[in-house]
């Protein structure tokens, strides 16, 4: 069975992106299995990756701190 990525649906990433920046860990408890691979947009699929680390790590995946985990990937 082959997988086929569906089209590119920007404003529902927007939508998933926004809503783990405004809920951190709390969103990535009801988004559980979605990985920055399932994202067709690169900037978004990076922004959930930097989400993700900060969970990881055991701190805030909130705007101000992923943006502190993009900088130090060397993404912004």
């Amino acid at each position: 069975m082959s997988v086929e990525l569906l089209p590119k649906e920007t404003d529902s990433e927007w939508a998933v992106v926004g809503f783990v920046l405004r809920y951190g860990s709390e969103a990535f408890a009801q988004l559980d299995g979605l990985r920055p691979r399932h994202l067709a947009e690169s900037r978004f699929r990076l922004i959930l990756e930097a989400a993700r680390e900060q969970v990881r790590r055991g701190e805030p995946a909130v705007l101000p701190a992923v943006v502190s985990r993009l900088r130090d990937m060397g993404k912004l």
